[in-house]
């Protein structure tokens, strides 16, 4: 579990939940020069968490690590293809097709797997079921980004209204603390 106590974390993830779901734009918090949060409304194809996505993987200089429960859509695999077009390191890391159980998730998870191949992205899949969302850019550098929340990074959630939340961050202790997670899951794919 990450505890964040950073109080300008807590009182600006608290206060996203304060607005009103019917709101009809995105919010984005400073909560510092280090981190922001970022929530979607649940507005159609509208998603501030992706802009933000695709804005740090095309500023990436090094590495791109991507973690996400399912197999990326086109917005991940079209991103992707172009940071390594740039001869940016992308690695993508999803769950088991084994550990997805439901069958509406299985059928999505299937497709996007066929399309990624197509395109000729490499997925690798965590051993078990992974719920993380995160994209890591440059975590081995001092440039190092990361965005983590509870957004997919598909554009499935934006159609479906989905309501998000996702932190960017540049501080430090946090980059310390998914450079550890990021390894350790290195570790499992071995």
């Amino acid at each position: 579990m990450l505890e964040i106590r950073e109080q300008s974390v807590v009182s600006s993830v608290a206060s996203v939940f304060k607005h009103s779901t019917n709101e009809q734009v995105p919010v984005i918090i400073n909560n510092s020069n280090n981190t922001q949060v970022f929530f979607d409304n649940g507005i159609s194809k509208e998603s501030e968490i992706l802009r933000k996505a695709s804005e740090i993987m095309s500023g990436a200089n090094k590495s791109i690590i991507i973690c996400t429960q399912f197999s990326p859509d086109s917005f991940l695999i079209n991103e992707s293809k172009k940071a390594e077009a740039r001869g940016i390191e992308v690695m993508i890391v999803v769950s088991s097709p084994t550990h997805i159980t439901e069958t509406s998730a299985k059928f999505f998870d299937l497709t996007e797997r066929i399309r990624a191949k197509f395109k000729g992205v490499t997925l690798n899949n965590y051993p078990n079921w992974l719920h993380t969302k995160l994209i890591a850019v440059d975590l081995d550098t001092p440039d190092a980004v990361i965005l983590y929340g509870t957004h997919n990074f598909s554009l499935k959630g934006s159609k479906w209204h989905n309501q998000e939340l996702s932190l960017l961050s540049v501080d430090p202790q946090l980059i310390d603390i998914f450079r550890d997670y990021v390894e350790r899951i290195r570790a499992l794919l071995k």
